[in-house]
């Protein structure tokens, strides 16, 4: 835990040891095993206790809790520090539940006058220029030229709508339905039913404890698994999109 015991991250020096760090990268392993078994083709920087240096020396305690624990890491934390501390927002990653809750607010500067605001401009102006890059591609590859509709919901709303990049949508689907734009409502309805399951579904996507035996712990939890692109039907297109 002092960054001493003769690790290093390969990040911040060019010694031999580092260029090997380098050229394998430990820290892209997509496991703690195979972390752990990249790291063990290293050899050490320097002699335990002589030296302080940012290392992998951490990562390398979480796997030991492993293994010590039977538990994941992640499971370890939850269920000795984080649950009994009352941390329910604490962990590695957002839950599918708690997705809708995540909102990207735009600062007043782009640079920002304090740290919090320079995280919360590379944040927003990230999401916001991955969204343009991404439509783009969608542009020119998906859409044969024609710029996608775009809907925003949830917490990304705010940050498409600021930007220019929500579309008016409703002279659009009537003109696809073949009705008079009078008629063109049903984005009322989709984003009435948006709105509710983005208001049920910390409750309905919530981990679901389940009985067993001494011993063990069982659970169902659900995890966002990413963009997904929903492919609608033509003739509804926004409700069908908004019921996915």
């Amino acid at each position: 835990m002092s960054h001493n015991a003769g690790f290093t991250y390969g990040l911040f020096g060019n010694s031999p040891v580092d260029k090997m760090y380098q050229a394998d990268n430990p820290l892209d392993a997509p496991s703690l095993q195979a972390f752990i078994e990249k790291v063990a083709t290293k050899p050490l920087l320097y002699q335990p206790g002589e030296k302080w240096v940012y290392s992998v020396s951490v990562d390398i305690q979480g796997y030991l809790v492993q293994k010590l624990s039977g538990q994941t890491f992640p499971d370890f934390l939850r269920d000795r520090i984080f649950t009994p501390l009352g941390m329910k927002d604490t962990g590695f990653m957002v839950p599918a539940a708690k997705l809708p809750r995540v909102e990207i607010t735009r600062p007043e500067t782009a640079l920002g006058r304090t740290s919090t605001e320079s995280i919360q401009s590379g944040l927003y102006h990230g999401h916001v220029g991955a969204i343009r890059n991404l439509l783009a591609a969608l542009t020119v590859e998906a859409v044969n030229g024609r710029r996608p509709q775009v809907v925003g919901t949830g917490g990304f709303a705010r940050v498409v709508e600021a930007e220019h990049l929500v579309d008016e949508i409703v002279p659009e689907l009537a003109w696809q339905m073949g009705r008079p734009i009078r008629f063109g409502g049903e984005r009322k309805g989709v984003e009435e039913r948006s709105r509710y399951m983005i208001d049920i579904a910390e409750h309905a996507l919530a981990t679901v404890e389940k009985t067993g035996k001494e011993g063990f712990k069982r659970y169902n939890t659900r995890e966002p698994l990413g963009t997904v692109m929903v492919i609608a039907t033509w003739t509804y297109p926004v409700p069908t999109a908004g019921k996915s």
